[in-house]
């Protein structure tokens, strides 16, 4: 596979340390499993998997109306016709279609209907690299496949699925599709696929270089990004492994909120380690505001650990984040650092399935009145002992755990 041909990458002439295929750490090579050759080097494609045609249009303009970014298509990767604005065009069952060109940052919804809403009718799959689309000309996208495949890893383009697929029923599989963005600069991913009701698998968000002395992260912006995706079982978000300070708003609120189909949630930061401790000085916007909320048959919850310096405020950074997820019986809050009030909020609120909560928090806590609202009054909370818990029902179980 063509990133595991060099023996050393650098960006900015900075040593990068890992890269990451889905789960798989593709670069260093540390396994012999198969990687599929070339991967991130395939175009942006769609592929109709229904029995009937799929038709659709694309409304690649921009103000004023005649003007338009160049966009292809291509259904044997040799030829390329120009994406005509509007006009309604036809896939096979079967086939698939690849496009590459420049999108509008302000685009909307790709896939149109011919009244120019979002396409609902038919079945598809997504699948290839998204940085296709934000390209200028084939040869730009030729010589990055060529030449700098490395960036094929990351994009620039700000909002690169920024409510890209909204609303569009037609779309069922996006496991084999590769979303890239940077750390260095904003990148605006949310609403990407909201209301898709469809959807059954999410798309790999791919890891961007990542440089363990880099001191300045930005996390893309995912909030709502799976709003409303009733049918949504598997997703992957890129595992940050970092050190250094993150500074993004708008991360996970309402990410996966209406996922009723969910059952665990997608692992959105890598456990913390010695190595790779999360020195977050400052979450902004309410990054857990409603992540989960009404996942009714999420059956555990996010494994979130910060460092002890880590400023957390939780009423305006977790609200109602698992708020009527009511197949959960057991949720665990573990060290979050630097608390400066109730450190639960409302998080559980309507959570009526929950038997234990596994609380390791070493501070002294007064939960306050509206903690736990619409929960089981039969419920155990395991807390390190020496510290002094109170505020939680009175019907509730206390274990000490040394």
């Amino acid at each position: 596979m063509f990133l595991q041909q060099a023996t050393s990458v650098k960006i900015d002439n900075i040593d990068i340390h890992t890269i990451y295929k889905g789960e798989q750490q593709v670069w260093p090579a540390t396994t012999t499993a198969t990687v599929e050759p070339d991967v991130l080097k395939t175009p942006f494609w769609i592929k109709n998997i229904d029995t009937t045609d799929f038709e659709y249009s694309i409304w690649s303009v921009n103000d004023p109306p005649n003007h338009r970014n160049p966009l292809w298509y291509s259904d044997d990767m040799t030829n390329w016709t120009l994406v005509t604005p509007y006009q309604m065009t036809t896939l096979a069952p079967g086939a698939k279609r690849w496009f590459i060109g420049l999108m509008t940052q302000y685009q909307g919804v790709l896939f149109r209907n011919a009244s120019g809403g979002a396409q609902n009718n038919g079945k598809i799959q997504l699948g290839g690299n998204y940085k296709s689309m934000t390209m200028n000309t084939m040869e730009e996208w030729n010589e990055i496949v060529n030449q700098r495949p490395f960036e094929l890893l990351q994009s620039s383009y700000e909002y690169i699925i920024s409510s890209k697929f909204t609303n569009t029923k037609c779309i069922h599989h996006a496991h084999t599709m590769y979303v890239p963005y940077s750390f260095y600069n904003t990148q605006r991913i949310y609403r990407g696929f909201e209301g898709c009701t469809n959807l059954k698998t999410g798309p790999i968000f791919t890891n961007p270089a990542q440089n363990e002395q880099y001191q300045n992260w930005q996390l893309p912006w995912l909030g709502g990004c799976f709003n409303g995706c009733t049918s949504l079982t598997d997703v992957h978000i890129a595992d940050y492994n970092m050190k250094g300070y993150i500074f993004s708003q708008n991360l996970w609120n309402q990410m996966f909120e209406g996922c009723t189909s969910l059952r665990k949630p997608p692992k959105i930061l890598q456990p913390l380690t010695e190595e790779y401790p999360y020195n977050v000085e400052y979450l902004t916007s309410k990054p857990f505001d409603r992540t989960f909320r009404n996942c009714t048959n999420l059956e555990e919850t996010l494994d979130i650990v910060f460092a002890d310096t880590f400023y957390l405020n939780p009423s305006s950074q977790m609200p109602l984040m698992y708020e009527n997820c009511t197949s959960l019986t057991t949720a665990t809050f573990r060290n979050v650092g630097s608390i400066v009030q109730n450190p639960v909020f409302d998080m559980y609120n309507g959570c009526t399935g929950i038997r234990e909560l596994h609380f390791e928090i070493k501070h002294d806590i007064n939960f306050g009145a509206g903690s736990f609202e619409r929960m089981s009054p039969n419920v155990t909370l395991y807390k390190p002992a020496g510290y002094t818990y109170t505020g939680y029902p009175s019907t509730w179980t206390v274990v000490e755990v040394e």
